[in-house]
């Protein structure tokens, strides 16, 4: 059931940043996405505001980059990109005030209500500046369209790709709220170490599942490592081609590739959620937990798509998700 941010009876919330909330939460339920639908068995009214707060913060700017931007015919984007790169700057900007309460709507502020409420809720966590750093450099990496060489850039653009959402949902499951707006977290490691693997095989999921949608869009081969190529004697171009068309025995080396490294994510997400049940109160644990299962059942059924198309994959698991 969802959550109301405000409730008449229970907020000191002013009616303009309750407009601020509800907008957050709608922002976020624009998208039937796993986090969202996990979202829902959050605890309390607290964490999920915190919840829909910060994901409609980083959805905005992700959404900007890929629909106004990436979207756009080569022409277009020429004449953008540095208008983009201003966009991402006024982001950051402020969230950065926002992670102090000195957030401040002007004319020119990129989603206000957004900020308005990101504005009361962030200044009394502990989430601090990083993922929001992170976020805007790998935008920024978008919108360059710079290629990623090796498996090493793959990695670090998904400290902000992946890493910084995961890392803040994370703290959010694991923080105690002192109340509506003050939370903190106690944990022998910052959240992101728990997070990094989890999130990197969810992402590689992501990849594995959208290639038909994206390459359409031609901004997803952006996102493969170049090495990879390389190593398949493959050209990016023929890769988008043969999907395309449909050709998916001509993509077979890649996309094995990508599997192997989804696999072996999988077992090392397996192990943070080992050490997180450790430290992570049972009920969000479930939810962390939650998460994991429904992105493992989404790899395994595409594990055996590919195989049954391709051939040639080692036998899957089968084991209930």
């Amino acid at each position: 059931m969802k959550k109301p941010l405000s409730t008449p009876d229970e907020r000191r919330d002013s009616p303009e940043i309750a407009r601020a909330l509800d907008y957050c939460d709608h922002v976020s339920s624009q998208r039937n996405n796993y986090l969202k639908r996990v979202s829902q068995f959050l605890p309390d009214r607290a964490k999920y505001r915190l919840f829909c707060t910060t994901y409609a913060a980083m959805r905005v700017i992700d959404d900007a980059v890929d629909e106004e931007f990436l979207a756009r015919p080569e022409s277009e984007r020429v004449g953008r990109r540095d208008s983009m790169y201003g966009l991402i700057d006024k982001w950051l900007r402020q969230a950065e005030a926002a992670a102090g309460g000195a957030y401040r709507t002007i004319s020119s502020s990129f989603e206000p209500f957004v900020f308005e409420a990101l504005n009361v809720v962030l200044k009394g966590s502990q989430i601090g500046l990083g993922p929001w750093r992170e976020l805007a450099s790998s935008m920024k990496r978008d919108v360059a369209e710079e290629a990623l060489d090796t498996w090493n850039d793959f990695l670090r653009y998904c400290e902000g790709a992946c890493v910084a959402p995961a890392a803040i949902f994370l703290y959010i499951l694991g923080c105690r709220m002192d109340d509506q707006e003050r939370s903190h977290l106690d944990w022998p490691e910052p959240p992101d170490s728990y997070a990094r693997d989890m999130a990197i095989f969810c992402y590689l999921v992501h990849i594995l599942r959208d290639l038909p949608e994206d390459v359409q869009k031609n901004r997803q081969i952006l996102t493969i490592p170049l090495e990879f190529f390389t190593r398949t004697s493959l050209r990016a171009h023929d890769f988008v081609a043969a999907i395309r068309k449909g050709e998916w025995k001509a993509t077979a080396p890649l996309l094995k590739i990508l599997v192997g490294r989804a696999e072996e994510y999988e077992q090392r997400a397996e192990e943070q959620l080992a050490r997180l049940s450790q430290i992570m109160p049972k009920r969000e644990y479930r939810i962390v937990w939650l998460l994991h299962k429904l992105y493992v059942r989404t790899f395994r059924r595409l594990r055996r798509k590919y195989e049954k198309t391709l051939g040639g994959f080692p036998p899957p698991d089968l084991e209930t998700a």
